[in-house]
């Protein structure tokens, strides 16, 4: 019996606050193993006295013990194998796939139009562009997010660098030079990476503003970020979609590079000039 399987049989023994946190818990399952005490008491209206209250009703020892169930239930429910078999019973046909397989990304490119307006798109430029430097952070898939983001980000003349999650050495030592002058934008989508909720958390503490990249407004690294660029990473077969956040990359992108316009003229008539010096002083060397 898993801990919604608990919460649900308990449900008829518990109080009226009680149940209020039952219905929470389970309303928001993929983010309460990221979520403090403090924060679930203050966003269900309750004490956290009467979490943990609720904890021992429904048969968990501690406040500890439920982010850690909730997260096997994350983890079951999201684990690869098992949803790429699901998905792969359920198609009959090439057809049927190919159909499923199309709406289901024009399903995740409407999510990206009705969730991200121009003043936030044109806020996430202001906020890259007036940055001393762009800190890219994503794990897995993600990190080919970052890769690409950066190498968009350098040819638009930034200092944009992608954080080395895997190396405890080097991020620390990235992160202790940052101020408040720097951008970060992390990238994450369900299963959530602890190591970014953990960069997110970090940064809130030392009033260091990122942009979140994830898939909703509810994610946990949506909460405290500057700014949101909400996208589904739904696929067909696969866990996670790369094409969605691809695309609306390259929509900030383009909102960045208008942003940019001027001084970009500048600096491109400037590799100009670099490139034709360079070009007669190695034809002279032939």
């Amino acid at each position: 019996m898993n801990i919604l399987e608990q919460i649900e049989n308990k449900k008829g023994e518990l109080s009226k606050k009680q149940q209020r946190i039952a219905h929470y818990l389970i309303d928001n399952k993929n983010k309460i193993s990221f979520m403090s005490l403090k924060e679930i008491s203050q966003a269900i209206q309750v004490s956290e006295v009467t979490v943990l209250s609720f904890c021992k009703r429904i048969g968990v020892d501690s406040f500890v013990q439920l982010k850690k169930e909730f997260q096997k239930v994350v983890q079951e429910r999201l684990f690869i194998p098992n949803e790429i078999r699901s998905s792969l019973d359920e198609l009959k046909s090439y057809e049927e796939t190919f159909e499923n397989s199309i709406n289901m990304h024009r399903d995740n490119t409407r999510q990206i139009l009705e969730s991200n307006d121009l003043s936030n798109l044109v806020q996430a430029a202001e906020f890259i562009r007036s940055s001393r430097r762009i800190v890219i952070c994503g794990q897995g898939i993600s990190k080919i997010l970052s890769e690409y983001l950066q190498v968009r980000l350098r040819l638009l003349n930034l200092d944009a660098r992608v954080l080395e999650m895997g190396d405890l050495i080097s991020t620390s030592v990235e992160l202790g030079s940052v101020s408040k002058e720097d951008c970060f934008v992390l990238i994450s989508f369900p299963v959530y990476s602890q190591s970014l909720i953990g960069i997110s958390n970090f940064l809130s503490g030392r009033e260091i503003p990122y942009i979140a990249l994830t898939d909703t407004r509810e994610s946990p690294l949506a909460e405290r970020a500057k700014c949101v660029l909400a996208c589904n990473s739904k696929t067909l077969v696969f866990q996670n979609s790369i094409s969605a956040p691809f695309f609306l990359l390259e929509v900030l992108l383009d909102t960045l590079s208008f942003h940019m316009k001027e001084s970009l003229m500048d600096y491109f008539i400037k590799l100009d000039e670099v490139r034709d010096e360079l070009s007669h002083e190695w034809l002279q060397q032939l």
